[in-house]
């Protein structure tokens, strides 16, 4: 009968690590991270503290799995949680959401300038080589912090706000990291707005492309041509490439949009035969 119960036990504690921690790093995941933020948030409100979220994203992440392999990108991430893990206190929470994404929560925050010395640090040790078996990969880090209370006041919104911080670190070139600011809000409400529109784009017609010529230079023939997409949005006019390109590649559109393009230069080569 004891047996039976320490095996039940057993079994039941096994459950709940698999329900609760990643598989592969051994932190916590999104789940338990959730519960660890929602009862750090209580203590603040009563200590009348403050508390940090940092949302980490590894910067070329994607590249390593493509030309690695997934079990390379694997041993990286294992690597990465270690690394972050020791630039952070006993007490402070480091998760794994998924993917190449990480979020520490760091509470008790008595100095805004401490939450600096571990942003650096983590960024510091993350562009280290990784010397993963007979390969070695390079990655960066972006990072996006945020504060309660003063940045939100619930769970949702610090976590929107720190992902928001994490893409302005990145869109000011990576392997660096950013505040929330509340203009942020407004940029991610109006990428929110973009993408819908994107959606739309192609069946609506608004997509066109431009051809350029390239000369040869000795003949003075137009020898080629390079097509140039363009998107005339009925509100906002031509929208450049810059600004939705890579609102394209987040919504996974990009392949379609490709596609597209691809058959409009064909078509118009046969018109040119």
């Amino acid at each position: 009968m004891i047996l039976d119960i320490t095996e039940r036990k057993r079994g039941e504690e096994a459950i709940w690590y698999e329900a609760n921690y990643d598989s592969l790093t051994g932190l916590p995941n999104r789940r338990l991270f959730l519960d660890r933020l929602q009862q750090e948030l209580k203590k603040v409100q009563r200590s009348g503290k403050s508390l940090a979220l940092m949302f980490i994203d590894l910067d070329r992440f994607k590249e390593v799995n493509d030309t690695l392999g997934h079990e390379t990108g694997d041993q990286l991430l294992a690597e990465a949680a270690r690394r972050i893990v020791s630039c952070v206190r006993e007490y402070d929470t480091v998760a794994r959401l998924g993917g190449d994404e990480f979020t520490v929560i760091l509470p008790d925050i008595a100095e805004p300038e401490n939450i600096e010395h571990v942003a650096h640090s983590i960024i510091r040790v993350l562009k280290q080589p990784f010397r993963l078996g007979a390969e070695i990969a390079y990655v960066s880090a972006s990072v996006g912090i945020t504060f309660y209370p003063r940045d939100a006041q619930d769970v949702d919104m610090l976590l929107i706000n720190a992902d928001q911080a994490m893409y302005d670190a990145k869109a000011h070139g990576k392997n660096r990291f950013s505040y929330f600011m509340p203009a942020m809000q407004i940029a991610m409400m109006d990428r929110l707005q973009l993408g819908k529109d994107l959606r739309n784009a192609l069946e609506l017609q608004q997509l066109e492309v431009h051809y350029q010529p390239i000369l040869d230079l000795a003949s003075g023939r137009i020898v080629k041509a390079e097509a140039l997409l363009r998107w005339n949005h009925p509100q906002r006019g031509q929208v450049s490439p810059v600004q939705f390109i890579p609102v394209a590649e987040e919504l996974g559109l990009i392949n379609e949009i490709g596609d597209w393009v691809f058959r409009q230069a064909v078509d118009a080569s046969q018109h040119l035969e």
